[in-house]
């Protein structure tokens, strides 16, 4: 069966393998697809430790130039893990991520 352009939600209670489900059928969905199309994939989470969550395991299988995790400006830098930080968007000069 083909997946249709809908946005789809997973959610449910801790430990029932939300995460792992999302970043199987994130990269079953871009390797379906093939490595040179344009196919893109948004991800939003109610907070910021479950977004790295999930950017730290597609992190082994995604370069930097294939994921970008975007953080809130004001979110300080050293609250993010060193392996998010690959697939983010630092700028030194204003000191803030942009």
């Amino acid at each position: 069966s083909v997946a249709r352009p809908s946005p789809y939600l997973i959610y449910g209670p801790p430990g029932t393998g939300k995460t792992v489900t999302l970043v199987e059928s994130i990269l079953q969905t871009l390797l379906s697809h093939g490595a040179n199309t344009l196919t893109r994939v948004l991800v939003c989470a109610p907070s910021n430790t479950a977004t790295d969550l999930i950017c730290e395991r597609l992190a082994p299988y995604l370069r930097p130039q294939e994921m970008t995790r975007i953080i809130a400006y004001s979110r300080d830098k050293a609250l993010v893990p060193s392996e998010v930080l690959r697939y983010a968007h630092y700028s030194d000069t204003e000191g803030a991520f942009v």
